[in-house]
């Protein structure tokens, strides 16, 4: 194991090729810059209170599948 996490590396690639077979590579995804930008332009804007309201109350409902 190496300052750089060198092991950890080495095993997931052992176990992706375990998963997907020898040879195979991962996806990627590229997208332009603007693209990007925008992306982590909206994922660090706040979220809408209206939304985040709707989420705890959906959040604190009991399951269906909870009979008490």
């Amino acid at each position: 194991m190496s300052l750089n996490q060198g092991y950890l590396d080495m095993n997931y690639k052992w176990e992706f090729e375990k998963f997907w077979g020898k040879g195979a590579k991962p996806e990627r995804i590229v997208v332009s810059k603007e693209a990007y930008d925008s992306l982590v332009e909206r994922l660090n804007a706040p979220p809408d209170p209206k939304v985040v309201e709707r989420l705890k109350e959906i959040m604190t409902k009991p399951a269906p599948w909870d009979d008490d």
